[in-house]
């Protein structure tokens, strides 16, 4: 790595063990031919047919008429992986085509991988009920790419190329349902800024009570090199607490909520949902904006192995208005490595996920509060 830092690409080290007359003791000898150091000329990139350049260019870390850093090289070929949208990545150092002294080119070939995906699935859970998972997705979206004919779109031929992420997500179920439609830009305009949008409804059946969400949040971000990274999110939500049901699951009316009890003449509720809950009955406008900071040294943004994510987060309600005004914090450090590979370079990983959370200001809804236990947990 020494050597390849400073461009030295055909540098060989070899290592060799000679024993001695000594028992347990082995001579080392290193061997090293150091070849000449080599500037990049130019970068051609090759096998590169439904992905357009500059979403493979903007991954590589060498530059023309800089040295030619076989670290960098390496990191290159890991960042283009981590995309998800290549496989078998390999650049090699080649001769130009005007034989410059001290010049090599690099020839960088990819496949493109399966970025487009389908998948149908159902299941059951004492949580949940029953429920469906339809998934349409695709990695190398395009959005400026419509398709010319219905033959085109059925061969995955259109909305393709340019690196965006699309998906359709549909979750319909017994007691829970959930349906979203998620874009992102991760180079908006060939920029390190990056734009996403979700959009979605929400529903949950509790025991005696339902929890319906639609809203939608936009997300801008900015890179700050490979490591750093900032993002600003604009969140907009109806939230409605409706459908009351008393011991029998039989609904209850909005004007008898509670009844007097005829003994003590007090007000009490026709079942044992708390009073807080029924109190926030009905439709509620939510709005915030968070601002975040990023450090994610992961070799992976989908599966990752190795590395840490560490990321810091004020969420502040009612900035644009609504029905709540409070301030969410938010701490979260994730850490991964890898505790076995099988020869079919299978990784077991080892996560250790750590998220601290306060409202340190106002008063926060039930529905948007901290809970142990369960999904979001």
């Amino acid at each position: 790595d020494i050597y390849g830092h400073q461009g030295y690409i055909e540098a060989n080290v070899d290592a060799s063990t000679a024993y001695t007359d000594t028992p347990g003791i082995v001579d080392l000898n290193i061997t090293i031919t150091e070849g000449s150091p080599y500037l990049v000329g130019r970068v051609r990139v090759r096998g590169n047919e439904n992905i357009q350049d500059r979403v493979l260019r903007r991954q590589v870390r060498i530059y023309p008429d800089q040295t030619f850093d076989m670290v960098l090289v390496q990191k290159s070929i890991d960042r283009l992986k981590a995309t998800g949208i290549f496989r078998n990545v390999k650049i090699t150092p080649v001769t130009p085509s005007d034989n410059a002294a001290g010049v090599r080119d690099a020839l960088v070939e990819t496949d493109e991988g399966q970025t487009g995906r389908f998948s149908v699935g159902a299941g059951v859970s004492t949580d949940s009920g029953l429920f469906g998972d339809v998934s349409l997705e695709q990695q190398n979206f395009d959005i400026t790419n419509p398709p010319h004919s219905l033959g085109e779109f059925l061969r995955g031929q259109a909305f393709k190329g340019a690196g965006q992420y699309f998906q359709i997500l549909l979750e319909p179920g017994t007691e829970f349902q959930r349906y979203s439609v998620t874009f992102r830009e991760p180079y908006l305009f060939d920029s390190p800024y990056s734009l996403s949008n979700s959009a979605y409804y929400f529903t949950r059946e509790r025991e005696s009570w339902d929890e319906t969400r639609v809203g939608d949040t936009a997300t801008f971000g900015r890179r700050f090199g490979d490591v750093w990274s900032a993002s600003l999110s604009f969140r907009a939500e109806q939230v409605s607490i409706t459908n009351f049901q008393d011991a029998n699951n039989n609904f209850i009316s909005d004007s008898n909520y509670t009844m007097i009890d005829p003994n003590t003449g007090e007000s009490v509720v026709h079942n044992d949902t708390a009073q807080e809950i029924i109190d926030n009955r009905g439709d509620h406008f939510i709005t915030s904006i968070k601002p975040a900071v990023i450090r994610d040294t992961t070799d992976s943004r989908i599966f990752p192995t190795t590395g840490t994510r560490t990321a810091f987060a004020w969420e502040q309600y009612g900035a644009m208005g609504g029905d709540a005004s409070f301030s969410k914090l938010i701490f979260q450090f994730d850490y991964y490595t890898p505790l076995a590979e099988d020869i079919f370079q299978r990784k077991t990983v080892l996560k250790l996920a750590n998220q601290v959370g306060i409202v340190p200001l106002g008063d926060s809804p039930f529905c948007e509060r901290f809970y142990g236990g369960g999904i979001g947990s």
